[in-house]
């Protein structure tokens, strides 16, 4: 699949060192809303099982998901949300220019639901703890709002967390004992109280504990008969 070259949209300018996207696949999938994603390497059980439990509701909700989809998590949401058909951005973070497309990507590029976004030139074919901290910017930039599903106490993805979070970025979490240093840095947890929502029309979502006396998905009020997402509340 060929690459095409754009100049940086208006809301990623800030960031000096991109000159030029490199774009594999419809570039009017920027124009879209994005939640962007984001996972520690290393990840607890618990949040593992939520964060499956969300990219299931993201793709049934039609809402559209950017990441840099490397670490184990992050992996497993792209599968399930390429069971949908809302729009997923892949950025790489190395150069995609003579990226050899994989072959399960291919179909929903072609149909104009993936887009692949580098801002790295052709030379840069290795990604480094410095194209990463960048591809991560950008994903952020890209994006309405940010979850981070978990980062690991003291790691990379908490510094880039805190960096977001000082700089106003809308950055949101699970609620859980495991997500603490998130919500201490000034995350906001996910619940019916602050709800995960983009901007354009998108439904939100925030997580249901059971019992709790939360609406139902078709808007009836009623007490939850099972922990989950609950949309809408």
């Amino acid at each position: 699949m060929k690459a095409q070259y754009i100049p940086p949209p208006e809301r990623v300018q800030h960031l000096a060192q991109i000159e030029k996207l490199t774009l594999i696949g419809d570039s009017e999938l920027l124009n879209s809303a994005y939640l962007a994603l984001f996972c520690s390497v290393r990840c607890p059980a618990s949040i593992i099982l939520k964060t499956y439990d969300l990219a299931q509701q993201l793709k049934d909700k039609g809402i559209g998901v950017i990441s840099g989809f490397h670490s184990p998590v992050e992996q497993e949401a792209l599968v399930t949300l390429l069971r949908g058909t809302a729009p997923v951005i892949v950025s790489p973070a190395r150069s995609i220019t003579s990226m050899r497309v994989p072959s399960d990507w291919k179909p929903h590029i072609e149909r104009g639901q993936m887009l692949i976004v580098s801002p790295f030139p052709e030379s840069q074919n290795r990604a480094t703890q410095q194209t990463a901290t960048l591809r991560n910017q950008l994903v952020a930039a890209l994006a309405q709002r940010v979850f981070i599903a978990y980062a690991e106490p003291g790691g990379k993805t908490e510094i880039f967390a805190r960096e977001l979070i000082s700089a106003a970025q809308n950055v949101t979490t699970f609620d859980a004992k495991e997500t603490e240093n998130l919500l201490t840095a000034g995350a906001k947890p996910l619940s019916c109280t602050d709800p995960l929502e983009l901007d354009t029309g998108l439904n939100e979502v925030s997580y249901v504990q059971e019992g709790d006396d939360r609406c139902e998905p078709d808007g009836s009020s009623q007490a939850s008969s099972r922990a989950g997402w609950c949309w809408n509340c």
